[in-house]
């Protein structure tokens, strides 16, 4: 070590290590070496300040702003003085003995003095000087250092502008730094990687591989992620993963189409219904995109419109669906369901009847207690062909009261057994 640099580094060192009257003063001089350094934390008598960072101490070691020295702990003491002493050293190595905020951090947090050191090398090199308030969300997320590190290295290897985001989304980033890490890679491997692609994966840093997936599936079948990718910000964050598998699965399924997105925005609120079903239909060889389509006047009911499509094909009722069929299944709801069901049980599945259950329009298969009626009924609990005959005179009697047919056939139902815990093997979807 050269002499001036030696001298800088005890310039810097005694800044921190000042002793107080009431302490052994004088110890920590211009001139003395790192050892006396050490030795003078163990002569100071006087107990640390609480710091303003929130971030892991180490008993003994903290540094206070007040330019006194903590007493050394009872026991164990040469261990943490001589980790002081070799991360101050390691400090002055690498050129940062002269930063005041980063001597203070390291040595608030020794257990971390390898990782932060490596960050605060990698962000001289990529010129990068944290603000104020950048660098107190630096002392609070000390845990994930050695990945934002990591992460600000891949981004520059990749030869990508890192001062195109703010350190503070990098640190939201490393937060998910393997995905993100995951995303970037490959993105990189299929050359895709644009400037769009990257804002929305650091939007969305804990999805980011699964956003470089489906783009490069998209890219794979012609298709550019451009139009789609303001759309994903509408949504929230807790939804993006179903958003993302729910596109993946259609481009899996060669049912995408480019307006997908949008249609899934209308349906939000229903996003597992929505990929449930378009997985039954899937298995059953029967989605197309005019299921997505055909379901956003109630996409609460898109598990139950795939499955009664697929019972209505199964019986060939409707041959083809396209979105106005789908649109009319998917008006049902659950209770047409459950009555399509008995009615293939007993081979009465027909065109007349479908039809029938279409025309009621709400008036009794809608209403919210047959809903419950059939919901409660008994799992695997089939109603005899005459029950079901009497069901069907209810809903074609129009001449009568709702009121009326609907206690007919709640009364029916009742005559099956309804269950106190409809959760223990009933008609749940």
């Amino acid at each position: 070590m050269s002499k001036n640099k030696k001298r800088n580094f005890s310039d810097t060192a005694v800044t921190f290590l000042k002793i107080n009257s009431e302490g052994a003063t004088g110890i920590a001089k211009k001139g003395k070496d790192i050892s006396n350094l050490s030795s003078s934390i163990n002569a100071s008598k006087t107990k640390p300040k609480a710091t303003s960072y929130g971030s892991v101490k180490t008993p003994g070691a903290t540094i206070p702003t007040s330019g006194t020295i903590p007493e050394a702990p009872p026991q164990g003491g040469s261990v943490i003085n001589d980790n002081v002493k070799k991360a101050l050293q390691r400090l002055n190595d690498n050129g940062l003995i002269k930063d005041t905020r980063v001597v203070k951090l390291v040595l608030e947090n020794i257990g971390y003095v390898n990782r932060l050191i490596t960050l605060f090398v990698k962000l001289r090199e990529l010129s990068i000087e944290p603000s104020s308030d950048e660098f107190n969300l630096l002392a609070q997320n000390v845990a994930i250092s050695g990945q934002l590190a990591d992460l600000l290295g891949t981004m520059n290897e990749f030869k990508i502008d890192v001062h195109l985001f703010s350190l503070t989304q990098f640190v939201k980033a490393a937060e998910s730094s393997m995905q993100f890490k995951m995303g970037l890679e490959q993105l990189h491997r299929d050359r895709s990687i644009t400037l769009a692609s990257l804002r929305l994966m650091m939007e969305f840093p804990a999805n980011a591989s699964e956003l470089a997936d489906l783009k490069i599936k998209l890219k794979q079948r012609g298709y550019g992620m451009k139009a789609i990718e303001k759309t994903f910000y509408l949504f929230e964050k807790d939804n993006i993963s179903k958003v993302i598998n729910t596109l993946i699965f259609a481009v899996d399924n060669n049912v995408y189409y480019p307006d997908m997105i949008k249609q899934l925005f209308i349906g939000k609120k229903e996003l597992d219904s929505i990929l449930e079903g378009a997985e039954k239909l899937a298995n059953a060889h029967l989605l197309s995109e005019n299921y997505f389509k055909g379901i956003l006047n109630k996409p609460e009911n898109a598990n139950i419109t795939a499955k009664m499509m697929i019972l209505l094909k199964e019986s060939e009722v409707v041959p083809i669906f396209g979105v106005p069929e789908i649109q009319t299944i998917n008006r049902l709801g659950k209770a047409a369901y459950f009555l399509m069901e008995q009615l293939q049980d007993h081979n009465l599945l027909s065109p007349y009847n479908y039809a029938l259950l279409c025309e009621d329009n709400g008036a009794l298969l809608q209403s919210p207690v047959i809903i419950e009626a059939f919901s409660r009924l008994p799992l695997f609990e089939r109603l005899t062909a005459a029950e079901i005959s009497t069901i069907l005179n209810s809903i074609e009697n129009n001449s009568d009261t709702p009121g009326h047919r609907i206690k007919q056939i709640q009364e029916i139902l009742d005559g099956h057994g309804f269950m106190d815990n409809p959760s223990i093997g009933s008609r749940c979807l």
